[in-house]
Order: C-alpha cells, then structure tokens, then sequence
C-alpha cells in the first residue's frame, strides 16, 4: 500500500466513525456538570423535605397517644401513663387501680434516678395515721407503691421510633428537668387531668430538627413545636 493509498484509507475510516476520534470538549463537559448539579439541588431539599414529613408523622401519632390515654383514664377511672425508653426508643401505654399522687416537688433525676411517681408523703403519713386500727396486711395494700400492667391491646405492646427518629428528650409535671435516657412517664388522671408534658423527637444526631409535642393538662389535647420549649421555672430549679 502506497503513502497516498494509506492517507486515503485513514480519511474514509474517520468519514465513516467520526466519534472513535473525537473527546468531550470542554464546553460539553460544563453542560454535564450544570445538568448534575441542578439535579443535585433538587434532590437534597426533597430528601430533607421527606425526613421532615416523617419526624412530623411521629410527632402526630403521639398526639394520638395522648389523647387515647387521657380518654382511657375518664372513662375507665385508671391512672394510666405513657412510658417511654429513650434509649431504646420504645414507647407503651400501661394503666393501674391503685391511687396515683402527683410530687409536691418536682422528682430531681440526678438524685432520684428513677420518674416513676409513688405515694408522696404527706398522704402516707396521713393514711399512717387512719390506719392505725387495721390489719397489717390491710394497711400494706393500701399503702404500697401503685403497680402498672401494659393495657390490653396495641397500645400496650411496645412500639418502636423508625429510625432515624429517637426521642431528644421528655418533660413531665413531676420532673425537675428534662429526662434524656432511662425511661419516663407521663401520667393520665381518672378526674379528667393529665400532667402538663413535652415530647421531643428529633430525625438527627445532632438535634438540629427537632418537633415538641406539648400536651395539655385539662383537655388531653396537644400541639406541635419546633424545637425544645423551655420548662417553667428551670432557672429557679438549677440555682437550688
């Protein structure tokens, strides 16, 4: 094959497949990228703008929670309480016969370790006092701490958060501050009276987004918040 026959060849070849030769220019690579990236800040606040529908979704299943448990305690005349593992993010619904006292001061939890609500003393010491002339075992049923047993149906199997929602943190009438692990309660009265509570769920680790559930005492009703409300006379609390 000649010189001449060889460059006629090669000129056929390129008329033939003229992409086996040819790149990306430079101004097609740039409308490539601009297409990712309009794609790109489309797609991010659609992903946040679901977490968000989710986290909220959570928050309105606890109104429901709260508003069943405070109708379960009037019509059946049982404290009940809503309990939540904030470790573990579980939560379940349990109710009780005995009598129920709120504190006369808020439980500290540092101290205390422990939520759960038991006789307070000025009623102990009073039933102490009318029960002088009972039977022992009389006077020990009366006055020992209230047993709680899980209600009989959904709500009192325990359920768990979907990740990545965790509980941030929850606040009762008989807490000093907010609890952030262990398990806590919120009680529900039989006299149509719940405690005043905060729920907190957040759908990050850093609680960046976080939606309060802020329940009502006398109506059982509640409402949502972003971020975390303060608690009444917690200043007042850590200068004690």
């Amino acid at each position: 094959m000649t010189w001449e026959t060889g460059q006629l060849v090669n000129s056929m070849e390129k008329k033939r497949c003229p992409g086996r030769f040819r790149g990306f220019s430079l101004i097609e690579m740039m409308v490539v990228l601009g297409l990712l990236a309009i794609m790109l800040a489309i797609a991010v606040p659609t992903v946040a703008s679901l977490a968000r529908v989710e986290l909220r979704g959570s928050a309105g299943r606890f109104r429901g929670i709260i508003r069943d448990s405070y109708a379960r305690a009037a019509l059946t005349g049982k404290t009940h309480r809503l309990v939540m593992d904030l470790d573990r993010g579980k939560y379940w619904v349990e109710s009780t016969e005995s009598n129920v006292f709120l504190p006369h001061s808020p439980i500290d939890l540092e101290k205390e370790g422990d939520g759960s609500l038991r006789i307070s003393e000025d009623p102990r010491e009073k039933k102490k006092r009318l029960l002088e002339n009972m039977k022992d075992e009389e006077a020990r049923n009366l006055l020992k701490d209230p047993e709680f047993t899980p209600i009989d149906d959904a709500l009192g199997q325990k359920q768990k958060l979907s990740a990545p929602i965790h509980f941030q943190g929850v606040w009762a009438n008989h807490l000093k501050t907010w609890a952030r692990k262990g398990e806590v309660q919120v009680y529900f009265f039989p006299g149509g009276y719940m405690e005043e509570a905060f729920v907190s769920l957040s759908d990050d680790k850093e609680g960046k987004r976080v939606i309060t559930v802020i329940a009502r005492p006398l109506t059982g009703d509640s409402y949502l918040e972003n971020g975390e409300p303060a608690i009444q006379g917690e200043d007042a609390h850590a200068k004690q």
